[in-house]
Order: structure tokens, then sequence, then C-alpha cells
């Protein structure tokens, strides 16, 4: 990544090719009073530790330039790991209720199978934040729901994109709903 260094007697400030302050390894704003600030992509975000450094020993945190309590950051980063899996690097977050993975912009995502799995079998397919699984439901739950998603939107072709257990059944072609009868004629 190729950066532009704005270096005074006051600060040095980094920023990315769009002019955004960011910087991956250190933080994207220094002062010389002690003022520090991480960002990726012109958005307050660390994941080590906390995002906005006061001179006067005040923190924040942020995650992808969201605001979080010192309590909810650390929970955060106390329950997931770092793992990776065919070159792919994933964040997983394991509880006595839940799995889950995100990427490295802390959305679910998961290349390989579930994005969420929960005790009870159900699972959630996600891939940069959205639902979406080509090859079949996106969401599948224990009492046999299924939901079909692509790209974030209800969507399926060859079917309902809704299945109940109990036999409700909703038709979806790129998130617009259709009646069964609009459906059959596409």
């Amino acid at each position: 990544m190729k950066y532009k260094v704005e270096v005074t007697k006051e600060s040095t400030k980094w920023y990315n090719e769009s002019n955004q302050p960011h910087r991956e390894d250190g933080p994207a704003v220094e002062f010389a009073c002690g003022y520090k600030a991480y960002y990726i992509n012109g958005k307050p975000h660390r994941e080590d530790g906390p995002a906005v450094e006061f001179a006067e020993g005040y923190k924040e945190y942020y995650i992808n330039g969201k605001y979080l309590t010192k309590q909810e950051f650390n929970s955060i980063n106390r329950a997931r790991k770092t793992v990776i899996v065919d070159g792919i690097t994933y964040k997983v977050e394991v509880t006595d209720y839940s799995t889950r993975w995100y990427n490295e912009s802390n959305e679910l995502h998961r290349e390989d199978g579930p994005a969420m799995e929960w005790a009870d079998g159900t699972k959630h397919y996600y891939i940069n934040g959205q639902r979406h699984r080509e090859d079949g439901p996106a969401m599948e739950t224990a009492d046999g729901e299924k939901h079909y998603y692509i790209n974030g939107e209800r969507h399926r072709e060859d079917g309902p994109a809704i299945k109940y257990a109990e036999g409700y059944r909703a038709y979806y072609i790129n998130g617009k709903c259709l009646t069964k009868k609009q459906f059959k004629n596409i």
C-alpha cells in the first residue's frame, strides 16, 4: 500500500490513495503533544487497543468507525481468535451458544461453510457481511426453516426462497417477492 505522509512540527499524518487517514502498522495521526489516532480508510479502527489516545490519558475504542466502550472492546477481543484457512484470515468467536467467523473488516464472512453456527444446529452463511450462499440455503434453522439469499437479497431461481417447516413458501428473485404464478412464468 502506498501512503502519503504529511509531517509538520506539530504532527505526522498518514493518508491512503483516496486522501483518507489510513495506516495499517501504527497510528495514522500523531501529534507532538502525545495524541494518537488509528485509522483504516478514514474510519477510526484498532483491534489491539484504543483507536484514539489523548495526551491526558483518555482512550476511545473503535472498530470500523463504531465506538465501543472499553468493556465491549475487551469482550470482543477476548473471544476472537485468528485462524487462517486456505490463505484467508478469519477471526473466529466461540461461545457456549455459537461460533461466528469474521473477515478482517469484522464482517460475518466464511467462504467454506457457515459464518454462524448455533449450538442447536442453526446455520447462517455470509460473505462480506451479507447473507449469501450459491449452493443451498443461506439460513437453515434447527426447526427446518430454509432461507435462500444471494448477495444479501432473498433469491432462488429453482423454487421458493423461503420455506418453513409447517409449509409456508415465498418466492423471490433478486429481493423482489413474487406470487407462485409470477415465479412459474419466469
